[in-house]
């Protein structure tokens, strides 16, 4: 027949082990295998951040406090959640009959960790959801090593608990705020058994944030944002120069941990033609830092990928791209003359080739162009009438339609009024 002191050792740890394994299932190891390389077109990195914090988990009224670590990845409203260690604080079962103590079992330097990682889902508001089937193992000891220093020594029980429920909590980086509730269930000499979890932790460490900022000619981004785009057969990014389109780079990252960038470690720029998922894609590396360029991204039929990939202090990463086309789809800038009074070389109003103040006026545009040094002029226009030396203006307001074309085929358009005789009549 098994002692008091066995009933204990091999029964009621085992209740409360499979309980506070389900506190196991929040924790994280110091260290963390790097995530394989994506594919250069993809600009979604998962996300992956470091939770700590305190939880309880209840059974049969008696809670039992510990100390957690986890790592969550998030991607694209996934969740996997691994790497749980649980410390839980010493503690005592202690059997009563009629109120009278009759046996002690001490637990020391009790640590759960997980077996497989749990999986689930955060909604936007960050509702956060864990599937059940989680495995956790636990071990406890009699009493600690010398000086107070774990493992432990003595008798060494081992278990395993499973959650067959879900479990809900919060997963909201913003705010710095982690928690997991639920209630896991658990079987004990064929009687099903409730537990009740309840951890609160924050970040100890939250992926940095990728933002990219352009400048050059035309563009003023440095605060923040990728080549605005223009058209919609393909929608482009608008070419500053002959060559096409060139940029000084800004990296606008920052960390949400510690100061804004103190905290980053690497900032690497990288630039793709064509299909990125072909391997004979061009490919170029841009450099390293805050600041790289100028750089240009020449005219294509195919899209240019610009990558920016930043990481913090513990190699977590952050990652933002541009996805555009380079094209020249913007006129020329006329400036024309100001509003010019012109004498009537005949009655009926006045021919350029005859006056002139009319020649002067016509001749005094001009254009300018990103791409295009030196604009076209195109015949100005009187209504629908290339103007010649020989057009008539009658007398009055007379608007004429000034037109310059750049390299790209692009046609600009501006008018200016001109005003034949003395208040309109001639004569």
């Amino acid at each position: 027949m098994k002692s008091a002191r066995q009933t204990i050792a091999h029964h009621l740890p085992s209740v409360l082990l499979a309980a506070l394994s389900t506190l196991s299932a929040v924790g994280c190891t110091p260290t963390t295998p790097p995530a394989p390389p994506l594919a250069p077109y993809s600009f979604a990195l998962p996300e992956r951040f470091l939770v700590a914090g305190t939880g309880t988990a209840s059974i049969n009224g008696l809670a039992v406090a510990g100390r957690f670590r986890l790592e969550l990845v998030e991607d694209g409203g996934r969740v996997t959640v691994r790497h749980f260690v649980t410390d839980i604080r010493d503690f005592d079962i202690v059997r009563h009959f009629l109120f009278i103590e009759t046996a002690r079992e001490p637990f020391r330097c009790t640590q759960a960790v997980d077996t497989a990682p749990m999986s689930g889902t955060v909604d936007a508001t960050g509702g956060l959801t864990l599937d059940p089937g989680a495995r956790i193992h636990l071990v406890t000891y009699d009493s600690r090593a010398a000086e107070g220093a774990c493992p432990g020594t003595g008798r060494i029980f081992r278990a395993e608990g499973t959650s067959d429920r879900q479990v809900t909590g919060v997963h909201n980086p913003g705010r710095n705020e982690f928690r997991l509730q639920g209630t896991f269930h658990t079987t004990y000499e064929g009687d099903g058994l409730d537990m009740t979890l309840d951890l609160l932790g924050s970040y100890v460490n939250r992926p940095p944030l990728a933002l990219i900022g352009v400048e050059g000619p035309g563009y003023d981004l440095a605060q923040g944002g990728c080549p605005p785009l223009v058209g919609t057969n393909p929608p482009t990014a608008e070419a500053n120069s002959p060559d096409g389109l060139r940029l000084t780079l800004i990296s606008n990252a920052y960390d949400r941990d510690g100061s804004i960038r103190t905290d980053l470690a690497t900032e690497g720029w990288s630039h793709w033609l064509g299909v990125p998922s072909d391997p004979a894609s061009p490919y170029r590396f841009l450099g390293h830092g805050r600041v790289v360029g100028p750089v240009l991204f020449g005219f294509s039929a195919t899209e240019h990928f610009l990558r920016l990939d930043v990481t913090d202090r513990y190699r977590v990463g952050g990652r933002s791209g541009c996805r555009f086309r380079v094209a020249d789809t913007t006129p020329p800038s006329i400036t024309v003359p100001r509003i010019t009074s012109v004498p009537c070389t005949e009655a009926s109003g006045a021919r350029p080739g005859a006056s002139r103040e009319l020649a002067t006026f016509l001749a005094n545009s001009s254009a300018t162009d990103l791409v295009d040094a030196t604009p076209e002029r195109l015949p100005s226009r009187l209504g629908s009438t290339e103007i010649t030396d020989a057009t008539l203006f009658a007398p009055g307001r007379q608007a004429v339609t000034f037109r310059y074309q750049d390299s790209s085929g692009n046609l600009g358009t501006q008018d200016a009024l001109v005003e034949i005789g003395v208040d309109g009549v001639c004569g």
